[in-house]
């Protein structure tokens, strides 16, 4: 695919990204680059619009790949060890081993996989594979929008699978894994890369429009009573950022460094947080080299100041880079509002890098589809070649025409075997669909034996989608109920298995005995 123009799209929920690629010489060539900010709250009719506004002026019908960064809080990444199999089983035995990490049926998400080597388990070899998972219903939501302004795609990326290859591209030759966080402005992400792939993912709760809105609040300056609007507090952010100096640096509308240093402080201790425990997590699950450089990207990046914040705390190198580094440019490639936040174009140009490898979460029938867009091409060529031999003929080369023949039966056949086999693959697949898994029961059991203390016995316990509510009572025994209840919380929050665990009601019972009834809520991983 190298020399043919590749369009790349990543339509997040606060913006829209673009970029036009092709390869010059072996090496990518970036033609142009377009952000789109949206309005906050837009409804789906005002994202296609805007969508439109974006592909203003191209024709996605003209490029042979058309890449697209999709995103979900539930969209699953990681390896998964397999063994030796025929390459029309895997798919199955992939979907089996995603099951539980899977937060929706497996009959309800899109799973695709791509080979990462071959390891020895107990003297035996294994496939090592990165295994993808999506739900369905946020890759149709995704594909009704590109739909809608006339796109189709030819490849959808998972976040990190795109700035996994991007990092490859700036860094071919590092060697050890790398610390990737993307500060999205509204979700973000902590993905740790080596060789390419990701190795490890996962959510932070804490995003760019966080530090925005952290902001505005209310404050009392010389002027009296003010507060930043978010456009203003945007603006701050990227000039000033985090003060060096808050005794002597001043913002907007009179509010002092101290101020500021004031409004940012939660977020920034609540980021640092998180980026920490993703660090413990990954090495604690892959017990690999430590990883000793974060890279900071993403619309959140820009706020002046967060990496010299992020590597005092963490004792890591943290760097921002140019996302272009290695990437040949056309004068008009990066201009207006692009120029701004180059930052967040690193997915999209991810993405675009792919040449149509990889991992993709297109339905199986917009792949066949696009398989067959390719094969009546090549048998357009040989129709073309055909009529070329009929000219041939009337000036006497008949040879022409019989070797044209042989070509056409021989496509013909080929065509009719293929034909077989995606019948037989259509078969498999609607097989493997139809599988049905079982509820995350025993490891929500096993996981609660590990942290639930003495005091606490459950009277109820609910498991729906995603989401787990604990109901139970606390017994003193030594200690105060609410010291039992805060450390119950504490010990749910450290275990990688629950996630934005938060405490829904507590209650002193009645009587001679010290009693109190609780309920939680948390998520699973």
């Amino acid at each position: 695919m190298k020399g043919k123009p590749v369009l790349g799209l990543d339509l997040g929920s606060c913006t829209f990204k673009l970029v036009l690629l092709e390869w010059r010489e072996s090496r990518p060539l970036v033609t142009q680059m377009r952000f789109l900010e949206l309005p906050p709250g837009c409804d789906e009719a005002a994202r296609q619009a805007a969508l439109k506004q974006l592909l203003q002026g191209i024709f996605p019908a003209e490029f042979a790949q058309v890449v697209s960064v999709v995103d979900d809080p539930f969209a699953c990444l990681c390896h998964v060890l397999v063994p030796p199999m025929p390459a029309g089983e895997l798919l199955g035995a992939v979907r089996s081993e995603l099951q539980q990490h899977l937060a929706v049926p497996p009959e309800e998400a899109m799973v695709d996989y791509q080979p990462s080597g071959e390891v020895e388990v107990s003297g035996v070899k294994k496939q090592k594979l990165l295994a993808a998972a999506l739900p369905k219903a946020a890759i149709q939501k995704h594909l009704n929008l590109l739909s809608e302004a006339g796109v189709r795609p030819t490849q959808l990326f998972l976040k990190a699978v795109a700035v996994a290859r991007w990092v490859q591209q700036k860094s071919p030759r590092k060697d050890g894994p790398v610390g990737l966080l993307y500060l999205g402005g509204s979700s973000s992400e902590f993905i740790v890369v080596e060789g390419g792939q990701p190795l490890f993912t996962r959510k932070v709760p804490v995003s760019g429009v966080d530090f925005t809105k952290g902001m505005t609040g209310t404050l009392m300056t010389e002027q009296g009573q003010t507060r930043l609007t978010e456009s203003e507090a945007e603006t701050i952010k990227r000039s000033l950022g985090i003060p060096q100096d808050p005794l002597s640096e001043t913002g907007a509308k009179g509010i002092s460094g101290t101020q500021l240093c004031a409004l940012l402080r939660g977020n920034l201790e609540r980021l640092t947080a998180e980026v920490e425990r993703s660090l413990v997590f990954y090495g604690e699950s892959t017990g690999g080299p430590a990883v000793s450089e974060l890279i900071l990207v993403g619309g959140g990046a820009h706020l002046k100041g967060l990496s010299d914040r992020l590597q005092e705390h963490l004792k890591i190198q943290v760097q921002v880079p140019d996302p272009l580094e290695g990437f040949q440019q056309t004068p008009a490639a990066l201009q207006g509002p692009a120029s701004a936040t180059p930052l967040s174009f690193v997915p999209v140009l991810g993405a675009a890098l792919t040449e149509g490898l990889g991992i993709n979460l297109l339905p199986a029938e917009i792949k066949q589809a696009h398989q067959m867009r390719i094969q009546r091409a090549a048998l357009t060529g040989v129709l073309t070649a055909t009529v070329v031999g009929a000219l041939l003929i009337r000036i006497g080369m008949g040879v022409y025409e019989r070797t044209l023949r042989t070509q056409i039966t021989a496509f013909s056949l080929e065509r009719a075997a293929v034909a077989s086999e995606l019948v037989q693959a259509r078969i498999a697949f609607v097989t493997q669909e139809k599988q049905r898994s079982q509820p995350r029961w025993e490891d929500l059991f096993k996981e609660l034996t590990h942290v639930l203390p003495r005091e606490i016995y459950l009277t109820g316990l609910t498991l729906s989608g995603n989401e787990v509510t604990l109901r139970g009572q606390v017994r003193e025994q030594g200690r105060p109920s609410d010291q039992v209840l805060a450390d119950f919380l504490r010990a749910l929050e450290e275990e990688r298995f629950f996630t934005q665990v938060r405490l829904i009601s507590s209650r002193q019972l009645e009587g001679p005995a010290k009693e109190s009834e609780f309920e939680i809520r948390c998520s699973l991983m």
